[in-house]
């Protein structure tokens, strides 16, 4: 992002919104009213659903030849699953077996490994009450105990009975430190909120201790690598010279970028000063990326269940010989590509509700006058975008489906696997770009109620104008916001390992498996807390931009508050201004 004084006209808004020549720049309001928007990219929306409702018979169809046990528990070489009566297939004789009674499946002449290959296909197998002599039951299936012996002994040694007792102790365990674990998934909230309230009063603290522990670490693993590298004797040092290279790459990588922004450091404090002074004053903003995390993670599990379902479904078909097994038509193959579509629109949808809700908030908040008595901001933006802009969301959402799409069906078609791994991180960039920009579309659109392509082109106007500081602020913010995530995670931990030190668990074995749960909450935590920053930066920077766009400061005061007066002021002072811009030039700032 980079910061200029160059000629914008405030009457480009005028042109922009598509309003009558005639309109005074001071009636024109920021962010646009509610009773004045209208529905923006409505089509999409109607694509949406269109896509959605046509998924239907689809979906239906597979289910229909779907049975999710012929993966659980498998079927004989007629088709028949055991444990249940079976349905008669046309032209297939054995077919239709009522197996209720017979819940084993048992192989023949078949080791372990097999019974789990795509190999039991061509193998003898029947639906059985109970496993004969010389096979041992695993898993619903009855394998020969020769074969299992060998390639499982540790299994055999082992009975079933010890297995069951081995996952009920490590069950007995956690049920033991459940008080320690609640305690710890506590303390990570309360971490987290500590660091939202070091951020409230101690920006420039949290900002600078994180870049200066950020480094200190780099350096500590570069020089800890270079003192393994000429110690070592007993091993090769090929790798770890490699690491040492890489980390002193990173390390000079990281000291250059830190001196190049050295002075932009100062504007990101500022930033991040203004953006927690609006999440305090708005604290339903957190509530927003928790309700969609909590969206998509329900869409997840909907979608695994499905998938799984879909992978069962086919018809039975005459393999070799006597052989038949459940394969799926063109329509099922269809359909679960469908349903894995859909699947990372809905996700990206989700999401770009998300920022739509949240920079609709923070813009009505930044152009008020008096920030303290806005009526119900949240739910304001909430309403605007599930009335006005659906659809803009839809089409920006499928944007990144399509990239994301291609991607996956570019790696698919590469076997090389280092050829594959440079391809897929070009794509990566490529969609990193697509979801940036669709970004800050949304916050535009949520700004000026306009349709997501046009907004997306005064978005991408507006950073190219500045992408000096896009570059500090998302690579200095989101190191910093990184930094803060990683350290609610470790001190968390650190925190359970006191707590499992003082009341240790009674079976004196490894608390790995707590320590694995505590960390995935506190990451959790970390992200859901931190997770609206972003959003917010860079919705405060397109505020800022149309705030000098519209507004000189004098005849027309600014809305910004103090504390970005002086984030003028500084940036005028990094690039060595000597005189400020003229009152209708813009100081644009974006992200």
């Amino acid at each position: 992002m980079g910061l200029t004084f160059t000629k914008l006209d405030p009457y480009e808004l005028i042109t922009f919104k598509e309003l009558s020549p005639d309109v005074p720049l001071e009636n024109i309001e920021v962010p646009e009213r509610g009773e004045n928007r209208k529905p923006t990219d409505f089509k999409w929306l109607v694509t949406f659903g269109l896509v959605i409702l046509l998924f239907l018979p689809f979906f239906i169809y597979t289910m229909c030849y779907s049975d999710i046990t012929r993966l659980t528990v498998g079927y004989d070489q007629c088709g028949n699953i055991c444990g249940e009566k079976n349905s008669h297939w046309s032209g297939i004789d054995c077919s239709g077996k009522d197996f209720t009674d017979y819940p084993y499946l048992e192989f023949q002449n078949s080791s372990s490994d097999d019974t789990y290959s795509t190999n039991y296909l061509l193998m003898n197998r029947s639906c059985v009450q109970t496993c004969r002599l010389g096979y041992t039951p695993r898993e619903e299936r009855c394998i020969k105990m020769s074969n299992f012996n060998e390639i499982d002994s540790s299994y055999v040694d082992e009975s079933d009975d010890n297995d069951v007792e081995e996952k009920y102790d490590v069950s007995l365990y956690l049920s033991s430190v459940k008080w320690q674990i609640t305690v710890s998934c506590l303390l990570s909230l309360l971490v987290s909120v500590g660091m939202l309230f070091l951020f409230r009063f101690s920006v420039h603290i949290v900002v600078w201790g994180t870049i200066y522990v950020g480094l200190g670490a780099l350096v500590f693993w570069t020089v800890a690598a270079w003192y393994f590298y000429f110690t070592a004797t007993f091993y090769s040092t090929g790798h770890i010279l490699a690491y040492a290279l890489l980390m002193t790459l990173i390390t000079i990588a990281f000291l250059v970028l830190l001196v190049w922004f050295r002075t932009r450091v100062h504007l990101v404090i500022m930033i991040l000063g203004e953006a927690v002074k609006a999440v305090f004053d708005m604290p339903g903003l957190i509530v927003v990326p928790i309700t969609s995390t909590l969206a998509i993670f329900i869409l997840s599990i909907i979608f695994l269940l499905t998938m799984v379902s879909m992978l069962s479904a086919g018809n039975l078909e005459n393999l070799v010989s006597d052989y038949y097994v459940y394969m799926p038509d063109s329509t099922m193959t269809f359909t679960i590509i469908y349903n894995c579509v859909i699947y990372l629109w809905l996700t990206q949808f989700f999401t770009g509700i998300q920022y739509m809700v949240v920079a609709g908030a923070v813009s009505k908040w930044y152009f008020a006058r008096d920030k303290l008595s806005l009526r119900a901001p949240i739910f304001d933006s909430l309403a605007i975008t599930f009335k006005f802009h659906l659809g803009s969301v839809a089409i920006g959402s499928l944007l990144i489906t399509l990239v994301q799409t291609i991607k996956i069906l570019i790696l698919s078609l590469i076997k090389n696997r280092r050829i594959r791994s440079l391809v897929e991180f070009c794509i990566d960039q490529i969609e990193t770009f697509f979801k940036f920009l669709s970004k800050n579309a949304y916050i535009v659109t949520a700004i000026h109620g306009q349709p997501f392509l046009k907004s997306g082109r005064r978005a991408a106007r507006l950073l190219a104008q500045n992408i000096g500081e896009v570059i500090a602020v998302n690579s200095i913010g989101d190191f910093v916001l990184g930094m803060v995530k990683v350290f609610i995670f470790l001190f968390t931990i650190l925190l359970s390992v006191i707590i499992f030190a003082i009341f240790p668990n009674p079976y004196g074995t490894s608390n790995i498996p707590a320590y694995m749960i505590i960390g995935i909450v506190a990451i959790i935590v970390a992200c859901l807390s931190f997770g609206v920053f972003e959003t917010t930066i860079d919705t405060l920077f397109v505020c800022y931009c149309e705030d000098n766009l519209l507004n000189d400061g004098m005849s027309k005061p600014y809305y910004m508050s103090n504390e970005f007066m002086g984030f003028m002021e500084k940036s005028r002072e990094v690039y060595g201004e000597k005189e400020a811009p003229p009152p209708s030039y813009g100081f644009a700032v974006a992200v």
